[in-house]
């Protein structure tokens, strides 16, 4: 007998618990096992009232010892228990006996004597079939490394004080308090909120694994309070960090839901969304040691966290599907502070889709988050909700104050809601103050695919659409990429007032279907080192890059382009700036600060599918810099058309050139040693079978100057069929070309023309205006310059041509100088010579000219009436002149600057100035240019030749001499 006795006390006991307690043991057989009669001395879990019952423990065959509960206190479906003690050792089941087998939904428990409940051990209600479990003990709660669930349905553990319960029509409402001084109302409603009456303790899982069957839910709501415990397998007092916190745990909820809420102070948290009341102070939650919460499935389940700050170190959340019913948010993180991210090798949250799946959408709300990893995995994602099946990818919502994220050297993922398959990649949206990413890629296409080196073939999805909206953008190092591979890219927008990308970032949106449209929109827009912006397409027409901002800047090497590979027509750039544009290189890059826009022949492509457009290039701001070897690009390799170039300046234009190294072919160009400056082109050759598209036209002007030095180009060229585009410029005051070129320019076909307007000055040194050919049969472009006076030093202004016709230059000026070393040209060295017309009353051909500095003489009104009919009945002007400007010849025209401004409405803000504003169609001659909304007429070009030098009208006439 006695030898029994031993051998039962080790069954039902481990060494540890008989050292707690001296064990009186009585026996009596049982299906079950063996039933010990006498209760220990200190029994784990223990009744409080309610009617609950706990069994004396009962040893197993397996070795583990079991407590039933029955009893309670049944109120329609809702089963409530109240507990002095409730711990469950290792080893040792608590089970809920369902004695009546009536049915019910809900099994709602207390704890009452402010001792915490330390669950080591099973807690299992496998009787009560599908019903949910409530353990609320304001004490805390801890599970071990050996704890486990048995539970048919939902479980969830609280500190809370109270449960209230309610119907959805306030009929059935009632509340069940953890303290037994307190009065309950116990109905059968369900629970509608957890009520905190202070601070109270947090919730532990350590080590343990937790798991419901498919579909339940696991919910912790925990307090911020720190938790001392003594360990239930040996006595020994632990204590654990405040709020809910897993080390090493895992809860699984497979197609379910997985809530965790934590609270600092008094307040109710609503049941469903766990969402707290509006002066509620949330507590911590922090999970560790490679913590898991899963409630991925065949349906895809949902993870909602609601707390003050949140850390994740080296843990996941997840909640993956694998077919056709997944959750619309399938992570829901709402915070009143911080967001922690610290993982290295682990993913941070993870809402993929797979096979059939159905992503569901992330959502992080915090004060301040921020993302951290040393991994140079390339392939790593933190946050990640790609597809790899047939349905679409997930979407990310961010949404705090700040947003730092900082990956390994290589650029791992900071998102990933891209497409590995035929599924379309996902939204990302980042709202905040401020966001800085470092290292920290973004992806909502195939770009995570094409890093790793693994096929893209077989991916046909869309790629989704990347927002950042923030005071300050700041990216170092990071990608943003809605590039695929068959389908159509995503849009790209990035919203602030201070938008900075360097270290090589990039913003890409790519599809042979099509690609997306960028959108820049800020105060100040900054890329440096070698930064890049670009909307690749083939076979669809490709997206715009749209930049309104005050001030953009582009330097050393940063790029902003529009392409075609194929029929589709390439974007167009779109720049509006209020202050100034500047694209500068002063360190040297093969691949020069700007803007390009281009239509390719890529390798491997058929000839036939060949022939898109290249997009044009529209800048509108006060001011334009182009130092440094930076371009204005626009080019095209295939049948389709270039695109134009047009870039108004309220204030000024400056381009100054600088040598650069030779533009590699991969950067599609021509790849020759060349300069900075603007440029439109045709590219023949191989790359161009059948006739080449023409070139796009360049239009430039400007209020005040347009200045071209330090070797700078402004070019359209054509080396292949095409023809080269045509050149206008506007240069407002002045123009100044210094050891610069404006060229058209063939090899094979014919030259574009070249119109050049200014109201003062044109002065070319050490420069050359071109519009020569070199094809057989090509003829040279036509070259209109009508400024006040053209000054030539050491400079050349030809339209030649060899097989065909020379192209006509025609100058019409008041004063035309020109030094000995200049050149006027427009032969042909087969074909027929081109006509010069120089329309000046005073030219200087011998000597060297010096810069003249031009100041327009005073006007002055006056008042005679019968003059006043010459200028349409409302005024006429007159010159007072002094010796600088007198008649060519006694009694001839003065060279005078009459404004029409008044005459025609449009006020006298510009009554010292040489030209008359028209508001004639835009289809008149070819001496009217655009001006705004007004078009400007040139009166030197309405005169035929010899008419500044003739005498016109008589005193006897009119009494009136201009």
């Amino acid at each position: 007998m006695n030898s029994t006795i031993q051998q039962a006390r080790k069954a039902c006991f481990p060494r540890s618990a008989l050292r707690q307690s001296v064990v009186l043991v009585l026996f009596s057989l049982s299906l079950d096992g063996m039933e010990i009669g006498a209760a220990r001395a200190s029994s784990p879990i223990t009744s409080s009232g309610l009617n609950t019952q706990v069994s004396s423990p009962i040893a197993l065959p397996d070795g583990s010892v079991q407590h039933n509960i029955s009893g309670g206190t049944r109120v329609g479906g809702n089963l409530f228990h109240s507990f002095g003690n409730f711990n469950v050792p290792t080893n040792n089941i608590a089970n809920f006996l369902n004695e009546t087998a009536l049915p019910t939904g809900n099994i709602l428990s207390r704890v009452t004597t402010g001792n915490p409940s330390a669950i080591f051990g099973t807690i299992r209600t496998i009787d009560f079939g599908s019903a949910n479990l409530f353990l609320m003990n304001p004490a805390g709660i801890v599970f071990g490394p050996h704890a486990s669930l048995n539970v048919g349905g939902s479980v969830v553990f609280t500190t809370a004080s109270y449960l209230r319960l309610a119907d959805a029509s306030g009929t059935n409402a009632g509340i069940f308090h953890s303290n037994p001084a307190s009065t309950s109302t116990l109905t059968s409603a369900p629970v509608s909120a957890f009520g905190f009456l202070s601070s109270p303790a947090g919730i532990a899982v350590q080590g343990s694994t937790l798991s419901l069957k498919e579909g339940q839910s696991f919910t912790l709501v925990g307090g911020s309070g720190g938790i001392t415990f003594a360990n239930p397998d040996n006595g020994t007092p632990t204590s654990v960090l405040g709020g809910v916190t897993l080390r090493a745990g895992t809860l699984l909820a497979p197609g379910g839901t997985i809530s965790i809420a934590s609270v600092a102070s008094s307040g109710e948290i609503a049941s469903g969304d766990l969402m707290p009341g509006s002066d509620m102070r949330m507590g911590p939650i922090h999970l560790s040691d490679s913590s898991l919460l899963n409630s991925s499935g065949d349906a895809g389940g949902s993870i909602k966290i609601r707390g003050g700050s949140f850390v994740i170190e080296e843990s996941t959340l997840s909640a993956d599907s694998s077919a056709a019913r997944g959750k619309p948010i399938a992570i829901d993180v709402n915070l009143t502070e911080d967001l922690t991210i610290t993982n290295n090798s682990l993913p941070a949250l993870t809402a993929r889709a797979m096979g059939e799946g159905v992503a569901g959408n992330i959502h992080l709300n915090a004060r301040n988050i921020s993302a951290h990893t040393s991994t140079d995995d390339v392939t790593f994602a933190l946050i990640d909700t790609h597809t790899s099946g047939t349905r679409n990818a997930g979407a990310v919502k961010i949404t705090s104050e700040t947003l730092t994220a900082q990956m390994g050297t290589s650029g791992a993922f900071l998102i990933d809601s891209g497409t590995t398959s035929e599924g379309n990649g996902g939204t990302v949206t980042i709202n905040a103050a401020t966001v800085q990413l470092k290292n920290a890629n973004v992806n909502a296409g195939d770009f995570r695919t094409i890093v790793s080196g693994l096929p893209i073939s077989s991916i046909t999805g869309l790629g989704g659409n990347i927002a950042i909206l923030a005071n300050t953008i700041s990216l170092r190092s990071t990608g943003l990429a809605s590039q695929v591979f068959r389908g159509h890219g995503g849009d790209i927008s990035l919203i602030g007032h201070q938008i900075t990308l360097n270290g090589a970032s990039f913003a890409s949106t790519t599809g042979l279907s099509g690609s997306g449209a960028v959108l820049i929109d800020a105060h100040r827009f900054t890329m440096t080192e070698a930064s890049q912006i670009e909307a690749l397409t083939a076979f669809s027409s490709g997206g715009d890059v749209v930049m309104n901002a005050a001030t953009v800047e582009l330097s050393d090497g940063s790029t902003i382009r529009t392409q075609t590979g194929g029929p589709g027509s390439a974007g167009n750039i779109i720049v509006k700036a209020t202050e100034s544009v500047k694209l500068s290189g002063e360190e040297a890059s093969i691949r020069p600060s700007g803007f390009y826009s281009n239509s390719l022949a890529r390798e491997g492509v058929k000839v036939t599918e060949l022939g898109g457009n290249a997009g044009s290039i529209s800048i509108t701001t006060p001011r334009l810099a182009i130092t440094g070897g930076a371009r204005v690009d626009t080019t095209t390799q295939t049948s389709g058309s270039g695109g134009n170039v047009t870039i108004k300046a309220t204030d000024t234009i400056t381009i100054a050139g600088q040598r650069i190294v030779p533009i590699p072919e991969d950067f599609f160009s021509v790849g020759s040693d060349t300069a900075g400056g603007i440029f439109t082109r045709t590219i023949g050759g191989e790359s161009c079978s059948g006739p080449c598209g023409n070139g796009g036209n360049i239009s430039l002007s400007a209020r005040q100057s347009i200045s071209v030095s330090d070797g700078a180009v402004i070019s359209a060229a054509s080396t292949g069929s095409g023809n080269a585009g045509n050149i206008g410029v506007d240069a407002g005051q002045q123009l100044n070309v210094q050891n610069g070129s404006i060229t058209t320019q063939a090899d094979q076909a014919s030259g574009g023309n070249i119109d050049i307007r200014a109201i003062d000055s044109v002065r070319f040194a050490n420069s050359q205006i071109s519009a020569s050919v070199g094809a057989d049969r090509g003829n040279g472009g036509n070259i209109t310059i009508d400024p006040k006076t053209v000054v030539l030093q050491n400079a050349q202004i030809l339209a030649n041509a060899q097989q065909g016709n020379g192209g006509n230059i025609t100058i019409t000026t008041p004063v035309f100088l020109q030094d000995q070393a200049s050149r006027v040209d427009a032969s042909s060295q087969f074909g027929v010579n081109g006509t010069i017309t120089i329309q000046s009353p005073t030219s200087n051909l011998s000597g060297t000219v010096k810069q003249l500095t031009t100041k327009p003489s005073e006007t002055q009104a006056l008042l005679q009436n019968r003059c006043i009919a010459l200028a349409g009945g409302e005024q006429s002007t007159f010159i007072v002149a002094g010796r600088d400007a007198l008649p060519s010849e006694p009694g001839g025209w003065l060279s005078s600057p009459l404004s029409m401004d008044h005459l025609i409405g449009h006020g006298m803000e510009h009554a010292a100035g040489p030209t008359a504003k028209s508001v004639g169609p835009s289809g008149s001659s070819a001496m009217v240019a655009s001006a705004g909304e007004m078009q400007a007429l040139s009166l030197r070009r309405l005169t035929p030749p010899g008419f500044l030098v003739r005498t016109f009208g008589s005193d006897g006439l009119t009494g009136c001499r201009s």
